[in-house]
Formats: structure tokens, sequence, C-alpha cells
């Protein structure tokens, strides 16, 4: 199988998701995102060891593999592995019509959208799982793309509120060195998540002047950069659009999107915290918890950057040492684990798109009611 056929060419809206579908080539990309997560990993195993040389004598890593526990440390996979079906949870939730959305089928496209972004340039796993969702629930790609789009920004705020308040109310063992960085982090988490807030409710910040700045670029013969431009912020401003009528039909769906996100941190922490404890150093569990919603708060600046995995695995690491108050050579062990999870999760992923793809897609059939709940209604 060489090329993907596209999902559907029943909705106009769902141009970008069914063409960016249908150059998908499995054959490359499934391959390259499988050796790129392997890839970082032996990446960020070698810089840890490079760090380490010297800083740490082999009698003590023979320790920390001496005492650490098996069963607990598999536990603490599961757990980390656990985010990620929460994380398709929460997705399926803001679906204008979630009880037709399989839940399974919702974590398995999550991991194919984890794939596709580490394989291809920007952030078009997204884009690509949402024509998965059109193909596979017959979901318009633009309701999926705008309730995935939503789901993140329930999940950055979430995070960043998350950070504050840990930072604000539990105690964490942070050097006092390192307490001036740590608090400059935490201002810059919150003045993103605020920002990220406004945009998700009051999305014509944006629209009013993407409408402005497009209105200046010639319509006729605008170039290539110009050209470009000009499809870009007519694709945020349809999005823009349907982030906006969601975010008015705001109620019980949020509510439970809200849920499964807490339920992801607290799953992620916990494997995390686990992972210590099964090492035989327990750390600061609100530690953990900072540290991860932290960097999931500023993960949103790497995600649109592949190869950038080496930056959030630092970050992580880094928190773990003066939140968490692990020894460095315990953090970079716990890191590494998360990233041999994130290795499961392309696999994963992998799988689930050559299962998928090999399906005839299901012909789109979306209420009015639901188009106009998601701020996509083709009457226009």
């Amino acid at each position: 199988m060489s090329q993907l056929p596209p999902p559907s060419e029943a909705a106009p809206e769902a141009a970008a998701a069914s063409e960016a579908l249908a150059e998908l080539q499995v054959a490359r990309v499934v391959p390259r995102g499988l050796l790129l997560a392997a890839g970082w990993l032996v990446v960020f195993v070698l810089l840890s060891l490079a760090l380490l040389r010297g800083m740490v004598d082999r009698e003590q890593l023979d320790l920390l593999w001496s005492q650490a526990r098996l069963a607990p440390l598999l536990g603490s996979f599961v757990l980390l592995f656990g985010g990620l079906v929460f994380m398709g949870l929460r997705w399926r939730a803001l679906m204008p019509e979630p009880a037709r959305v399989g839940r399974a089928g919702m974590v398995g496209i999550c991991a194919s959208g984890q794939l596709l972004n580490m394989a291809l340039p920007g952030p078009v796993g997204e884009l690509v799982a949402a024509g998965l969702v059109q193909r596979r629930y017959g979901v318009e790609a633009p309701v999926a793309l705008a309730a995935s789009l939503h789901a993140r920004f329930v999940g950055v705020v979430s995070a960043a509120v998350i950070t504050l308040l840990v930072w604000l109310a539990a105690p964490m063992p942070v050097p006092e060195n390192a307490r001036p960085f740590i608090l400059g982090a935490v201002v810059m988490v919150g003045l993103w998540g605020a920002a990220l807030g406004l945009v998700a409710l009051w999305p014509g910040l944006f629209l009013g002047p993407a409408a402005a700045l497009r209105r200046r670029i010639p319509a006729q013969r605008p170039g290539r950069v110009l050209g470009g431009l000009d499809r870009f912020l007519a694709l945020g401003s349809r999005f823009g659009e349907s982030l906006s009528s969601m975010t008015r039909n705001m109620g019980w769906p949020h509510v439970v999107a809200v849920g499964w996100n807490l339920l992801g941190v607290a799953s992620i922490s916990l494997g995390a915290w686990s992972a210590s404890w099964a090492l035989g150093v327990p750390g600061s569990l609100a530690g953990m918890v900072f540290s991860q919603c932290a960097v999931t708060a500023g993960a949103v600046v790497l995600f649109a950057m592949p190869g950038m995995q080496v930056g959030w695995d630092a970050a992580f690491a880094t928190l773990m040492v003066t939140a968490v108050g692990l020894p460095l050579e315990f953090a970079l062990a716990i890191t590494v684990l998360v990233r041999c999870q994130q290795l499961v999760v392309v696999s994963v992923g992998a799988l689930v798109l050559a299962v998928m793809l090999r399906r005839p897609a299901v012909v789109l059939r979306v209420s009015s009611a639901a188009r106009r709940s998601a701020g996509v209604d083709g009457s226009g």
C-alpha cells in the first residue's frame, strides 16, 4: 500500500485533512516515525551517560539498578500509558455525537497522531488524525479537528492552573538557588495559559486581525509567500470560528473533558512517581504533579517543532531534580522510562494507522445540529 485514498469527498470543509490523508505515504511515514522515536530515545540515553560521566561513579549506577523493583516499575509504565487513554477520551467527550465514536478507536487515533507529529514537519498529526476520525466514524474532519484543538486548550489551560495551584499551595523541595528560575517558569506558564484561555473564550482576538490581514493580500497572483499566508489565515479562521461556536455551546461535554484531563494528569504523575518509588527514591508527589503540568503547559511550543523531544526531556528531568528532589541519575532514568513509553505509543499508532487505512471509509452522516454545535455549517 503506497498511497492512501481520500477519506471522503462529501464535505468540502474537510479538503485540507482529506488531502493530507490522501498524500500520506504509509510506507515512508510509519517507519520514519518509529525510527525517530527510537532515535530520540538513543540520543537522550547517550546525552544522559555523557552528562553523568565524571559526576556519578559506576558503583552508584550499579546501586540504582540493583535496588530497582520490577513489578512496580512495570506498573508505573502502565500508568504512564494511561495518559494516552485519557487523552483520547478527552477528545471523544468534545465530539458533537460522542456516543457513535468508539473509545478504543479514539485512543488509537491519538497514538497515530503522535506518530505522525514525530514523522512529519509541523503539527501534521492533528490534521491527519482528524481525517482518520472522518474516515473511521464519519465525523467531518473540521468538526473533529475543532474538537481536538479544544481538547488541547482544555489540557494546556488546566495544566497551567494546576501548576500555579501546586506552586502556591503545596510544599516542594526546591533549592533556594533554583527558586527564582522555577518562579520565572511558573509566571511564564501562567501567562501562556491565560493567553490560550483568552483565545479559546474569545477567538475574535485572532479572527479580527486575521480578517484585516487577509484583506491586504492581493486577490490576483498574490505570490507563493502571500498565497501561503492567505491559506494559513483562512484555515485558522475557519477553525477559530469552530472553536468560537464550541465555546458558546460550553456545557456538560466540557465538564467531562476536564474530568478525563484530570485523570490523565493523575495517571501520568502517579506513573512517574511510582517509577521513582520503584527505584528506591520516592520524591515529592506534589513536585511530580508540578513537573508534569509545567512541561505539558510549555510543550505546545515544542509541539509545532518536530525534533524537540530532547528539549522536553531536558525540561522534565531538570524539574524532577529541582521540584521533586531526585538525584540526577534517577531523574534521567525516569525520563528514559517516559521516552520508552513514548516509543510504545507510536508503535501502537503505527499499528492503528495501518489497520484503519485498510478499512473502507465511513459515509459522512453528521446531523445539521451537530455541525452547528461544532461551528461547521455548510449553509454559508
